[in-house]
């Protein structure tokens, strides 16, 4: 299922706040083109499952500010959108 970086801790430590993010491994779309264009079927695949975690962010009243290709982590449980810039 697409979804975004979940959040794992947050906190304060010494006057300072912190939001500690799941570790996803994979690559970014970004990295992912540099090594040449997508086949049409993975293109599609990864642009549905992009559009379909922004619809369900904007459902939530959530916009994502600055999706671009090295905001879109590609996992093996699929794309993951990050740094909605929140």
């Amino acid at each position: 299922m697409p979804q975004r970086r979940q959040p794992v801790e947050q906190g304060e430590r010494d006057g300072a706040s912190f939001l500690v993010m799941e570790y996803l491994e994979g690559e970014t779309l970004a990295r992912r083109l540099e090594r040449g264009r997508l086949e049409l079927d993975e293109a599609l695949k990864i642009a549905i499952a992009i559009a379909d975690a922004l619809d369900k962010a904007h459902r939530r009243g959530v916009v994502h500010r600055d999706l671009k290709p090295s905001n879109v982590m590609l996992t093996a449980s699929g794309p993951k959108l990050l740094d909605f810039g929140l």
